[in-house]
């Protein structure tokens, strides 16, 4: 993660926690990375760094505590101070800070205060992903992936997973198609773990979407998600990262979720598969790009019905939307 990108990351993090955005500031002559003003009293300041030595902490934390020191004497307002650099830092960078009441973290530990995402990691992987399941033991599949061709149906072109991963990334929404069986659940697990295992600007769920039947928002489906993997707890803050633009989705089986109730009429099935997305098209539409949906191909009558159905544009200028089929590499 380069300096930019670490910075932006640590502001939005400070900002949904603590519900102001923060900015850059010059504060009695000493220039600040992100202060977060909560009230006319108190103030947060965060200062971040790529560096991981003792000095930089040491220059840092005086630079602080005089700050800090200068607002209460001048403007009676009380600050609390972190230092956040992006790894691990020392037990004697902790300890340069500690007494000042200034806190020493990593990125992962500052972020940890207020949502674990390395958690939510562990536990999705502990969950089952659709259809792939170990056929043996009924457990989630952690064979080794068998690598599979994904064609686009756009441009004919060949993507890998890593492709699509990067697609995702840069927010662009996907829909993957295949029969049952052919691998779709597998990989939107391969991407899930790709996406997680990098250091992204964005939080990455994998929601399995037959569990989300008669769920009517956005905000549902992620509470429900977050209570089956066992993270209610965190619920809110995802919510809020969710209407700032912070959460990207893996979504599987979007024809799990009219399958459940069902109908010989056309013209009803239709409005059946329409209304049993409603939670659906509004956590896509809600999204500003960044979601990979994933469901039977021939579930709905048309290309049009199915982006219709699915609240996906395919003409907006900020959604890419790539149709994908899978085809067993030979």
């Amino acid at each position: 993660m380069n300096w930019k990108s670490l910075e932006q990351r640590i502001r939005d993090v400070s900002a949904l926690q603590f519900g102001k955005a923060g900015v850059k500031e010059n504060i009695n002559g000493v220039d600040l990375d992100c202060v977060i003003k909560r009230d006319e009293g108190q103030w947060i300041i965060v200062e971040i760094s790529k560096r991981k030595d003792l000095d930089k902490v040491r220059t840092d934390v005086n630079r602080l505590t005089l700050v800090r020191r200068y607002l209460f004497d001048k403007r009676n307002i009380m600050a609390q101070c972190f230092f956040v650099c992006l790894n691990d830092p020392t037990t004697s960078m902790k300890e340069a800070g500690s007494p000042h009441h200034i806190e020493v973290l990593s990125q992962k530990e500052f972020e940890g205060r207020f949502f674990d995402y390395h958690e939510y990691v562990s536990a999705r992987s502990l969950v089952q992903f659709g259809s792939s399941i170990n056929s043996m033991t009924g457990e989630p599949d952690n064979t080794n992936y068998v690598p599979v061709n994904y064609i686009s149906q756009k441009d004919q072109k060949e993507y890998s997973i890593a492709d699509i991963a990067d697609l995702i990334r840069l927010e662009n929404n996907i829909i993957l198609t295949g029969e049952y069986g052919s691998g779709k659940s597998r990989c939107l697990r391969e991407i899930f773990f790709l996406l997680a295992k990098a250091n992204h600007s964005a939080y990455f769920l994998a929601i399995d979407l037959k569990t989300t039947w008669g769920l009517q928002s956005g905000e549902e489906i992620i509470r429900r998600h977050l209570e089956l993997v066992g993270l209610s707890k965190d619920a809110d803050f995802v919510i809020r990262a969710y209407h700032n633009g912070n959460v990207k989705f893996l979504l599987d089986g979007f024809d799990e979720v009219g399958s459940q109730a069902w109908s010989d009429n056309p013209t009803t099935l239709k409005r059946i598969r329409i209304d049993s997305l409603r939670g659906v098209r509004d956590l896509i539409e809600s999204t500003n790009g960044g979601v990979l949906i994933a469901g039977r191909e021939h579930y709905f009558n048309s290309n049009q019905d199915m982006m219709s159905g699915l609240g996906i544009h395919p003409d907006s200028c900020f959604h890419y939307s790539v149709r994908l089929s899978l085809m067993t590499r030979n």
